[in-house]
């Protein structure tokens, strides 16, 4: 009965699958790697955010920025600034110019401040990837 279910609805079993995977790969990541999972999606959320902004696909437009600003929050929650110190503030600093782009963004209805917002994380992200410890 649960393989027929699984059948009739291809998009939700490949959707659980996904959540499937994403829950192990989380599960086995190092906290750098998990910093690097979160960069991906906040690039992936502000780059669907810009489209669906543009598209006016309001529906989805909600989604994605909903999932941009958690992602942010996270982001921010994981900084130490005890042992960071300039560094974890210089990031705090970053976060909190990201999201006054996806705010203003999405308020004004500019997809091109989404996409600057994205540019900016495809930055951080090369640059936290080029600093990962060794495995």
């Amino acid at each position: 009965m649960h393989t027929a279910t699984v059948v009739r609805q291809p998009a939700a079993a490949a959707a659980h699958y996904r959540d499937i995977d994403l829950a192990a790969r989380v599960a086995a990541a190092s906290p750098h790697q998990l910093v690097t999972m979160l960069l991906d999606g906040l690039r992936t959320s502000l780059g669907g955010a810009a489209r669906a902004l543009a598209d006016r696909q309001p529906a989805q437009r909600i989604r994605t920025v909903t999932r941009a600003l958690a992602i942010l929050d996270a982001l921010e929650a994981s900084l130490d600034f005890g042992s960071g110190g300039r560094p974890a503030r210089s990031l705090a600093a970053l976060y909190g110019e990201l999201r006054a782009l996806v705010v203003a963004g999405n308020a004004e209805g500019r997809p091109e401040l989404l996409s600057v917002a994205a540019e900016r994380v495809a930055t951080l992200s090369g640059a936290w990837r080029e600093i990962a410890p060794p495995r």
